[in-house]
């Protein structure tokens, strides 16, 4: 049995929301080994960073690891094939989706986290790695283009993170330092089918075939319409 989290963003402070610790402690049984799939591996602070936030983050959960592994550059494939197949828990991190998805091709990580035991998690660019396409919209500078990729496609579903309006979708979302478009929303619904608008804080689990939605807000885009979902 497989079970795959889709994570947008946290407030590191507040930490995992309790309604999602209660999903991971039924799912994470033993914590020997998490393994790090960075979104790129030449930023080495900001890497440094977000696992050292990660990690605290699950210790305020409850959960403590007696292995964290960073996968790098100057490891081969089958090193990092071997850590994701002895992994507890797989986190895939934030970044660019679309150099997360060249890294994964290029040491030939796919079928190794698509087979692993593991619980798989993927944040942000991370859970864009894990869907059935990577949605990148034209939002700000650092993201100028529309750049729509096929993915790992681990559950058959596709997230749009950080979607973080709530009521009717405007024609323009501006959460401050990005800018979604509602007609880029329904371009790439027609092309590339349904997909869910996450925003942060909440999350879904896939378990075994079974979706669970987990938080408030998370809107299923779907035939041109925005469809609030039923959230634990």
């Amino acid at each position: 049995m497989q079970t795959r989290y889709y994570f947008s963003g946290f407030d590191k402070e507040q930490g995992f929301p309790d309604n999602l610790v209660s999903f991971l402690k039924q799912d994470i049984q033993e914590k020997n080994k998490i393994v790090f799939i960075p979104s790129d591996f030449f930023n080495k602070d900001k890497i440094k960073k977000n696992t050292k936030d990660t990690i605290e983050m699950f210790e305020k959960a409850g959960f403590y690891f007696n292995d964290i592994v960073v996968l790098n550059e100057n490891m081969v494939n089958e090193e990092m094939q071997e850590h994701i197949r002895n992994a507890n828990v797989v986190f895939l991190m934030g970044g660019h989706p679309s150099i997360q998805l060249d890294i994964i091709d290029t040491y030939q990580l796919a079928d190794s986290i698509r087979n692993t035991n593991a619980v798989v998690i993927g944040t942000s660019a991370g859970a864009m790695c894990m869907s059935k396409y990577s949605l990148l919209l034209p939002v700000n500078e650092k993201y100028p283009d529309m750049d729509i990729r096929e993915a790992m496609n681990l559950s058959t579903i596709s997230i749009y993170p950080h979607y973080n309006s709530k009521g009717e979708v405007p024609k323009v979302f501006d959460s401050g330092y990005e800018k979604t478009k509602k007609s880029d929303l329904l371009f790439i619904n027609q092309k590339y089918g349904d997909f869910y608008l996450l925003p942060d804080m909440s999350e879904i689990r896939e378990y075994n075939g079974k979706i669970t939605f987990i938080g408030e807000n998370i809107i299923y885009v779907s035939k041109g319409q925005f469809l609030p979902v039923t959230h634990s």
